[in-house]
């Protein structure tokens, strides 16, 4: 017999999806704190920063491909052996003897990550009508969120007590009970279907993100943006595009069906996403580096201090999801939300060396309730506009094109950020030897330097910051017009699938 979940299989499916999710999410960001003492450990310097990249591309990549082997293959199968190879990641991460084995390792971690990312939100969408979906995926933004926050408080934490083998290996236990709680929980969610996997829209897919994620990530520090590496890269990125254009043309079940691309919901609510990811993720990243530097914040200091960004955003993100699914209305939220980002972009684009940790966590507030508002919003237009077929297709496009963008989007404001401290130094007529990139890497080197060349290094960074933040705006106003291209459709009241009452 098949019926609608109950709420206690909800909220038990809920607890297995958002536990595994909140692993891959703390993952991404907790080596932060921990890198200089890996590097004391293993070596490899020059290869400390894949181990961030490594992960990142991983997950991003194979984002958009499990949802389409949850697709084929069902629901609880894939998730089940994302987590397994998150874990297996996570194992050989916390034995690794070397720089390079703990790469692939990160790299083993990001694939499993981006299905467990994926296959959640997938999962919600199965289980629950739009209308009733909204209070869910606000909890479910909101714990991704905080996971990304608090993974480099609690590394310097469990480095500083055990080791930064610890940040690995305590996923074990972690996983095993996470993957007893989906086993049970996810048993007859998102039935399969034979089909052939689209092998060659998958690597030529994967091909262009990669592409484009190292551009984003290299460009402007490592290499120039004009540098025939990025170029180049771009160029094959783009050969690949229309290599996966073709492919899709003539599979049979295709990665990502280019009808899609005609679902003008779906493309708007993609796009919103992808472009308010940035000023978010920008202020995340650089705003703990005008916290320590400008403010002389320490490291976990400034990450203490960017909480309001983060409440801020959970907050919103749980209360715009109980409204959406008792108004079942959502663009008015969006459009709230989108002014409330633009609003807390323009702030932050007016810092300077005199403007107050206070003042600077109240912007934040601002930035973050805008982000909260429109995030689960976006992420149900689209659902809520796709075929039961197409859900788990269309739900890892919107994440995987949201994390290209944010990635992106860091990579454009790093260049803005050291383009222009360049400028500022150069205009300091005592800080001629001083370097752009050692300044923008930590405090340490500007709290090194005697007065007045130390407050005048500090100013230049604080309007290097808030010049760089200002993109957020450009950015803020575009997803706002956007905005006004979405249709609204009224929210489905009913669920994707069904479980069977012996099931869950």
């Amino acid at each position: 017999m098949m019926e609608q979940p109950t709420q206690r299989q909800v909220l038990r499916i809920l607890t297995a999806c958002m536990s595994a999710m909140f692993l891959a999410s703390v993952e991404s960001t907790i080596v932060a704190t921990a890198a200089p003492t890996i590097v004391d450990d293993l070596g490899g310097l020059n290869l400390l920063s894949w181990v961030f990249t490594a992960y990142m591309l991983a997950t991003t990549v194979s984002a958009a491909l499990w949802g389409k082997l949850s697709d084929l293959l069902g629901r609880q199968r894939t998730f089940l052996a994302a987590l397994t190879l998150f874990v297996a990641g996570s194992l050989l991460a916390g034995l690794a003897r070397d720089m390079p084995q703990l790469i692939m390792s990160r790299g083993l971690q990001g694939i499993g990550g981006g299905g467990l990312t994926a296959i959640a939100f997938i999962v919600m969408a199965d289980i629950l009508p739009p209308r009733k979906r909204g209070r869910y995926v606000g909890f479910m933004s909101a714990t991704y969120a905080a996971g990304s926050v608090i993974g480099p408080m609690v590394g310097g934490a469990l480095v500083d007590a055990f080791g930064w083998r610890s940040i690995f290996l305590l996923n074990l236990p972690l996983g095993a009970m996470a993957g007893a709680v989906a086993a049970r929980a996810l048993r007859g969610v998102g039935g399969r279907r034979k089909a052939r996997l689209d092998l060659a829209g998958a690597v030529t897919l994967s091909g262009t993100i990669v592409c484009v994620l190292l551009a984003g990530v290299w460009g402007g520090d490592t290499y120039a943006w004009s540098s025939p590496t990025i170029i180049g890269l771009f160029a094959v990125a783009i050969a690949l595009a229309a290599l996966f254009v073709l492919a899709e043309r003539r599979a049979s079940e295709p990665v990502l069906a280019l009808r899609l691309l005609g679902n003008r919901t779906l493309v708007v609510s993609v796009a919103i996403a992808a472009l308010t990811t940035v000023p978010f993720n920008a202020a995340a990243v650089y705003l703990p580096l005008f916290l320590q530097t400008v403010r002389g914040a320490s490291v976990s200091g400034s990450g203490v201090q960017l909480a309001p960004l983060m409440v801020a955003m959970s907050v919103a993100s749980i209360v715009t999801g109980r409204r959406v699914s008792v108004t079942g209305r959502y663009r008015t939220v969006l459009v709230a939300g989108l002014v409330l980002g633009a609003a807390g972009s323009v702030s932050l684009a007016t810092i300077d060396a005199g403007t107050t940790t206070g003042t600077v966590m109240l912007m934040m507030v601002v930035l973050g309730f805008g982000f909260g508002m429109s995030s689960p919003v976006v992420n149900l237009t689209a659902q809520n506009a796709m075929p039961v077929e197409d859900l788990g297709a269309a739900s890892s496009a919107m994440l995987t094109l949201r994390s290209l963008g944010g990635t992106l989007g860091i990579g454009v404001v790093g260049t803005i950020l050291l383009t222009r401290l360049r400028s500022n130094i150069a205009s300091i007529p005592a800080a001629n030897d001083l370097d752009a990139s050692s300044i923008a890497s930590g405090p340490e080197t500007i709290r090194a330097l005697d007065e007045p060349l130390r407050s005048d290094v500090v100013a230049a960074m604080a309007d290097a910051v808030g010049g760089a933040l200002a993109i957020g705006v450009v950015i803020s106003i575009v997803a706002l017009l956007l905005a006004w291209l979405l249709p609204e459709h009224p929210l489905r009241d009913q669920a994707s699938i069904q479980i069977s009452e012996s099931a869950v």
